[in-house]
């Protein structure tokens, strides 16, 4: 049988992770196990890494970050802020010092003790723990209880220049209300208070604001939707059926609400009304979450990547030690299994994406420039990996593939490695040869004029001859190295395919 050969091209990525379905059924655009890296229009890249914040832990290191905001007053004044053990700290100025603020505040230790911050003019207003009474922070001396006998609630926001509150250990179903102008005032006139749905046994979880004047409240199976114009709150229920896991596990993108139910499964709604549904490309990651940990799953949106961010309890772990992202820019799920190790979340600047862990301290997140993880245990190394599918590189699975040679084109680094391995028929052995990502010429910044070749951050072709054959074909393109990144740009195999002979038997 005479040989034939093609190119197969690999320069769309944009399917992102599918654990779900056979792999020999995905589309090249899809990967089966990929981890740690950012999908790009044309390739791929390793995620960023992350800093330590605070040298320092607060709490002494013995208690989980249980809070996490970050407020800018009308002075242009900024502080990050978090709850930890039973305190609770400011960094003036972002300059990475944890400083306690607790003053005679009181707060109830515990790792899932979330506590919600809520921005209210020049206040900082904090609700949540045990829960405990709700506490204000004006970024100026001490926190302090808030005024006006406020409610020991769960969580809260604010709309319509009212603070509200929402679900109290004796009322898990009532909404509060201040009157208008006054964040602690919960008695006077146009203040006051609603039981959602009381009689279906669930708590009341959170609400998010939809515009200026429409919030959706959430519960345990069902989202109602309360108008904001006028005292006292009309509420609606939308959907019964549907609601959400926990009251962090939510994300807002333009108006657009994504959160994840206690089913585990991630929805979407602009209007509370109609909700969509997501691919099934993940489902058994998504049943794989920790069953008892469901409510302290969190979610965020971190606009410089475009992704919807949710850290959430893996397998058995009583932790959350697992990211699963959804890329907004490309409609696909991403994962990365290492550096997510966070308690809560916060965005800082609207731009900077922070974690609390278990420890005391705080971690900047997907950090220009860094590629390595200090929030993970030595040697800090990121593992950024992208497999294809087991494909067949012929016309069925009766045709055996003998492909001749991989061609990948990545960016050049100053100091970087791309291993290559490759296998067939999902078996034994693999074969891995480690490539440098270094330019022959000198580049930009790095070498002197006159004296270097320049040659900038190019892209360069590196080649890895193959042997072996078999039916399904497979290859993965890994950097695990600390402080190395890569940027891959596509790929290029070049196959040899001969018929298979069939034999039948029988009549």
């Amino acid at each position: 049988m005479a040989a034939r050969g093609q190119n197969i091209e690999f320069t769309d990525f944009t399917g992102g992770l599918n654990t779900s379905d056979p792999e020999y059924t995905l589309p090249v655009n899809k990967s089966p196990d990929l981890d740690n890296i950012v999908i790009l229009d044309n390739g791929f890249r390793k995620r960023n890494g992350d800093s330590e914040w605070n040298s320092t832990a607060m709490a002494s290191g013995a208690s989980a970050v249980t809070g996490l905001g970050y407020v800018k007053y009308n002075s242009g004044s900024e502080f990050l802020t978090a709850v930890s053990g039973t305190k609770f700290y400011s960094d003036t100025g972002l300059a990475g010092t944890m400083s306690d603020v607790s003053g005679a505040v009181s707060i109830t230790a515990g790792n899932n003790n979330l506590w919600t911050p809520v921005k209210y003019g020049n206040l900082q207003i904090w609700f949540g723990g045990a829960p405990d009474a709700p506490f204000k922070y004006s970024g100026s001396g001490n926190a302090a209880s808030l005024g006006g006998s406020p409610p020991s609630a769960y969580t809260g926001f604010a709309a319509n220049n009212r603070v509200f509150a929402l679900s109290t250990a004796a009322n898990p179903s009532r909404i509060y209300w201040t009157i208008v102008g006054d964040p602690e005032d919960w008695t006077g006139s146009g203040s006051g208070n609603a039981d959602i749905a009381k009689s279906d046994g669930d708590s009341l979880q959170c609400g998010v604001v939809l515009g200026t004047d429409t919030a959706l409240l959430f519960k345990d199976n069902s989202t109602h939707l309360m108008p904001l114009t006028r005292a006292p709150f009309p509420t609606y229920q939308l959907q019964s059926g549907v609601g959400i896991a926990g009251r962090n596990a939510y994300a807002q993108v333009n108006g657009e609400v994504f959160f994840i139910t206690p089913g585990k499964r991630m929805k979407s709604t602009t209007d509370g009304v109609n909700f969509k549904s997501y691919p099934n490309d993940i489902n058994d990651l998504f049943d794989n979450i920790n069953s008892n940990r469901v409510a302290y799953i969190q979610g965020i949106y971190y606009q410089a990547q475009d992704w919807i961010v949710w850290v959430v309890s893996m397998g058995t772990s009583s932790t959350n030690n697992y990211c699963i992202i959804w890329d907004l820019a490309h409609e696909c799920f991403l994962r990365c299994t290492t550096g997510f190790k966070s308690n809560v979340l916060a965005l800082v600047q609207n731009r900077r994406l922070f974690g609390g862990n278990y420890s005391g301290k705080l971690y900047e997140k997907l950090k220009s420039t860094v590629y390595s993880d200090a929030s993970e245990a030595t040697p800090f190394a990121i593992d950024g990996y992208w497999r294809s599918p087991y494909k067949n590189l012929g016309e069925g699975l009766d045709t055996t593939a003998h492909p001749l040679y991989i061609s990948i084109a990545a960016l050049s680094e100053s100091a970087s490695t791309l291993d290559v391995t490759t296998g067939f028929d999902f078996a034994a052995p693999v074969n891995t040869q480690t490539f440098t990502l270094a330019a022959a010429g000198a580049q930009w910044d790095v070498d002197d004029w006159d004296v270097g070749m320049w040659g900038g951050q190019n892209a360069i072709i590196l080649r890895k001859y193959l042997y072996g054959r078999g039916n399904l074909f497979s290859f993965k393109l890994r950097n695990a190295t600390a402080s190395q990144g890569f940027t891959i740009q596509g790929c290029s195999i070049r196959s040899r395919t001969d018929r298979a002979r069939r034999v039948f038997t029988g009549v």
